[in-house]
């Protein structure tokens, strides 16, 4: 019988994209934990009275003890980024540091003549992470206190004051999972990170220096309990796709038959426009990035037992879309995309993190992969679910699930028209949010819609499909993006706004401003579909129009690139491509 204390996931987050993914992901975990204002659809609940909750977090966090005897719950997590990439996120947080030392304590000073030192300028705090300081310090004396007066929350405007994804971080992290690639600077265009072989030197210098596998790998899966599986996050466009590579084959020397989920990245820049394309610098720079990612998607599938390419969305991809008219996303801003794939991969996974239909990590990915030779995935996602009040039905199921012709899931995966037939090998379907109708007489139920909201997929979609229902919404964080329109406070559509009375001299009504949204209902689908063959086309097709000869910075280093390892990879993606043929 599964016990909460068993199957742990470790993740592993590498390079700026990710981590803005990433951040996305833990803070929806632990919604408000340290501030006055409390989220009804946080996952941890506390309490008596409080209910059960749906989601193991053992399965992602880790329980410890600091040298200083305090108790810690921190991400299971190891964090890769270049020099530069943290921010104003320290090693040693809070948590963890020694107050009774001095930071250059354990500098040991051999040199007996004058020694100066010299320290970079600390990254400054944005006014979201000074008041979340303020806020800890304020509601210490309330941690245990559950029920605290709801008030509006500030807007921080973090649209204009995220740079970094610390920059709007609300995690406290262990000190071993922070590891930083000093070889690297961030956005350093004499020296950039962008070429798959310098990640796969890269790796291989930091397990020299650092040992980085042995010393912080080892701690965080050896403490566990029984592993079910690995969770990668990286981008594939630069040279973190090499650097996970290298990654991959050395947990896959220690873990052949352990369960490996890669979510890969592509650009989040949008150099891919007619605009920019064929100007010289952005010609090459494309064509870069293209050859990175043939080269991370075809080495992550060997290495992964499902691989998850995702593409932050642009622009004019969301303007058909049934749900898209809530969502006001900057498509420019990777705080605002990475907040649309972490929905997506944070409620794709509640599937093996759910207390009340828990499904192992490797179930679910023998499921997708039924076939045992499509290992690339698909994620989809709407979000919001776009219904409304049960008093009101929710909403017409066939008009939720397809708008026209087009099919409500954004297919993060690939970059095609939502209007191309496509045939689905398997599907893994979440569902969270939909709220239970507070009088019995309202039709249909909550159960009877969510059926026919499920049977509606499956029969248009799926072959063979696994369904999971999960009452919590997805929680959405003072750290969110703030791009949600015409939705109340529970995330469903507000078809008549509030009137306010509002007395000045004379009484006069009002529109008055919807609440802040603080979670929404949304759907998932984790797949296996024949729309994949057609992003590897693409790629052989860029692989076949690139002449290695003009990016001789491909042949450097232990780990160089030669045409052949090219013509290798060209050909096997078109055995791949074959397998996802309709045929």
């Amino acid at each position: 019988m599964f016990t909460p204390t068993m199957h742990e996931i470790l993740t592993i987050q590498l390079g700026q994209f990710s981590n803005f993914v990433g951040t996305h992901f833990w803070n929806a975990q632990v919604t408000k934990p340290c501030t006055r204002f409390v989220s009804k659809d946080s996952y941890f609940t506390y309490g008596e009275d409080a209910p059960e909750p749906e989601v193991l977090h053992d399965v992602i966090f880790r329980t410890g003890v600091t040298q200083r005897g305090i108790e810690t719950y921190t991400p299971r997590l190891m964090v890769y980024d270049l020099k530069g990439g943290f921010g104003s996120l320290k090693k040693f947080n809070k948590l963890f540091e020694d107050t009774d030392k001095n930071p250059t304590d354990a500098i040991d000073f051999t040199w007996d003549q004058n020694v100066q030192q010299f320290a970079e300028e600390e990254y400054p705090k944005n006014e979201y992470l000074q008041n979340l300081e303020e806020e800890e310090k304020e509601n210490r004396a309330q941690q245990n206190q559950m029920e605290i007066e709801e008030q509006e929350e500030p807007n921080y405007h973090l649209d204009e004051q995220v740079h970094l994804w610390s920059d709007y971080n609300r995690i406290f992290y262990h000190p071993r999972s922070f590891n930083q690639l000093t070889q690297y600077q961030l956005d350093n265009d004499f020296k950039p990170f962008d070429v798959f072989s310098y990640g796969r030197d890269a790796y291989d210098d930091a397990e020299k220096e650092l040992e980085t596998y042995d010393e912080n790998f080892r701690f965080f899966a050896e403490e566990c309990d029984a592993v079910q599986g690995f969770q990668f996050l990286t981008t594939t466009f630069d040279g973190f796709g090499g650097f996970a590579t290298s990654f991959l084959e050395t947990i896959r020397d220690d873990y052949p038959k352990t369960s490996i989920v890669t979510f890969g990245f592509s650009n989040p820049g949008d150099l891919t426009n007619e605009a920019t394309y064929f100007s010289s610098y952005f010609c090459r720079s494309n064509k870069k990035q293209s050859l990175n990612t043939a080269f991370s998607t075809f080495n992550l599938t060997e290495l992964s037992t499902l691989y998850v390419p995702l593409n932050p969305p642009r622009a004019n991809e969301l303007d058909s879309l049934g749900w898209s008219r809530h969502l006001s996303l900057d498509a420019s801003l990777p705080y605002h995309t990475s907040a649309l794939l972490s929905a997506g991969i944070e409620t794709a996974s509640l599937v093996y993190r759910n207390k009340k239909n828990f499904t192992p990590m490797c179930d679910l990915l023998s499921r997708i992969n039924w076939r045992q030779n499509t290992k690339i995935g698909s994620l989809s996602l709407a979000f919001p679910l776009p219904i409304g009040q049960p008093a009101s039905g929710y909403g017409d199921v066939s008009k939720i699930v397809v708008n026209g012709r087009r099919s409500i899931f954004k297919d993060l995966s690939t970059r095609l028209d939502g209007s191309l037939e496509e045939s689905m090998i398997t599907q893994s379907l979440v569902v969270r949010g939909v709220p239970t109708e507070k009088d019995s007489r309202y039709k249909p139920t909550r159960s009877e819609f969510i059926s026919e909201l499920l049977d509606k997929l499956t029969t248009v979609n799926g072959m063979l499909s696994l369904r999971n229902v999960v009452d919590t919404a997805y929680p959405l964080p003072d750290s969110h993006p703030r791009f949600f329109s015409g939705l109340d406070a529970s995330g469903l559509i507000d078809a008549h706004p509030r009137l306010r009375l509002q007395t000045r001299q004379h009484f006069s009504y009002l529109y008055a401003p919807v609440p802040h949204t603080r979670s929404v209902p949304v759907i998932s689908r984790l797949s296996t579909t024949t729309r994949t063959r057609h992003t590897l086309q693409e790629q052989i097709h860029a692989l076949r129009t690139i002449n290695l000869k003009q990016f001789p910075e491909y042949s450097e280093g232990a780990h160089g690139l030669t045409e052949d390892d090219v013509g290798e990879v060209k050909e096997k993606m078109y055995g791949l491509a074959e397998v996802y043929d309709e045929s």
